[in-house]
Order: C-alpha cells, then structure tokens, then sequence
C-alpha cells in the first residue's frame, strides 16, 4: 500500500470514527427532504442483496451461504438481511475500529474485523456473495482496481461479486453527495467506469441494475422499480458479476 493510500485510509477511519454515535441521523437529516429515513432505502438494498442471495443458493443448492460486506460501517444493513435468512452465515469488515466495536454490540450474530478492504485477511474463494455498498467512492481511484481485485480472489467459484453505488447521473443523488459532511471527499464512479473496471478482472460478463427510484414502499411501486432496473436514472445502481 502507498504511503498516500495509508494517510487517505488514516484520514476516512478517524472521520468516520468521529461520527460513530450520529452517523444515522445525519444521513436521515440529509435525506429527510425524500420524506424517507435511511432505513428504508437501506431495506431496499438487502432486499437486492437477499435476492442474489436466494438465486444463488437455488443454483448451488447450498442453504447456508456465507456473505462478507466490506466497508460494512456500523452494519445497519445486517438485521434487514438476517432477518430474513436465517442460514446466512454474515461477515463485515471496516477500517474504523470504533464503529467497528458499535457494530459488534449492536449485531452479535455477525463476525466483524477491522480492515481497510485492500488486502483482505481471507482465503481465495470464501465467499458465495461479497459486497460493498457505497465504499469505493471513498477509496482513491489509483486503488479502485485492486479493491475489485481482491473482493473478486475472495469471492467462492460460482458465487457473486455484488457493487452498489451512487449514481453520479441523478441530480438528487448528487445534491445529496454534494451537500453530506460524510461524503465530502466522495469521487463518484459512472457505472460504465465501473463495468469496465469488472472486465479487467474476468472474462464474464457483469450485470447493472439500477435500483431506488421511488421513495415509496408499496407493491405497485416495488414491482415498477423491478421493471426499470436498466433505466439509468436511479438513485444508486449495483453491478454484479458471477465467479
């Protein structure tokens, strides 16, 4: 790791530790012009995650898959996602020690370590689902490669690479990215930027959906956002790769 990347890291753990107690209510003030708290747009996004997750284990025929979020923060995506499977076997890791230590508290039923994401402490072939929400805008871009790389090595043959983030192509997302504390340092990636990146590290071709395009929770509005999933106009977009 170069000595930039280092202080980059140093600088995002104390940042990110400094807004460990009122990191939700930041984002809910942020996002209260929506009418909608962090935590639904949060269930969204397991609700994705569990998705991938049941189609997975229909294909490998595998009840008990194990899944590691990186730059998993305080975890607060984790009870949505163990609420409803209860043999997924769940692993988060964080380069804030402190929020890591919140996370620990709050979700005994997860295993979390401190780690920048990098170099990850674990064997090739791991994991049937790795994914990070939102992290890789706050890692520099020199490194983006390698952070692919290595969440790709730790990924399990057959399993599933799973990226989510902000899209830089919708003018709420950016206003909202533009005006957060905690993303002041954010460098947004376009998501052919990071389908590209995919390419790099298989032949297989990745998948991008386009996820959060209302803030609504009924069925109506569910099934329509199932139907729009290539309208590159959602809030965040997921690209997904098979190993």
């Amino acid at each position: 790791m170069n000595d930039f990347f280092s202080k980059k890291i140093q600088s995002e753990q104390q940042e990110f530790n400094e807004y460990k107690h009122n990191y939700r209510s930041e984002i809910d003030k942020h996002l209260s012009f929506a009418g909608k708290k962090h935590d639904f747009y949060t269930k969204v996004k397991a609700d994705y995650l569990l998705k991938q997750a049941k189609h997975l284990q229909i294909d490998l025929q595998n009840i008990n898959l194990k899944i590691l979020d990186i730059g998993c923060g305080h975890g607060m995506i984790h009870p949505f996602i163990l609420n409803e499977d209860k043999n997924l076997e769940l692993h988060g890791i964080d380069p804030a020690n402190e929020v890591i230590e919140i996370a620990k508290k709050q979700n005994t039923n997860v295993n979390y370590e401190v780690n920048d994401g990098i170099t990850l402490p674990y064997a090739d072939n791991s994991f049937d689902i790795v994914f990070s929400i939102c992290v890789m805008h706050h890692v520099s871009p020199e490194n983006w490669q390698q952070f692919l790389q290595e969440a790709y090595r730790v990924t399990a043959k057959k399993g599933e690479l799973i990226i989510i983030e902000h899209n830089p192509y919708n003018p709420l997302t950016r206003y909202i990215v533009n005006t957060c504390p905690l993303d002041k340092n954010a460098i947004l990636l376009k998501p052919q930027q990071l389908k590209n990146m995919m390419r790099n590290i298989s032949t297989i071709g990745s998948i991008c959906d386009f996820i959060l395009f209302f803030p609504f929770e009924s069925k109506f509005f569910q099934k329509l956002e199932e139907q729009l999933t290539w309208l590159p106009l959602g809030a965040q977009y997921a690209v997904r790769i098979r190993k």
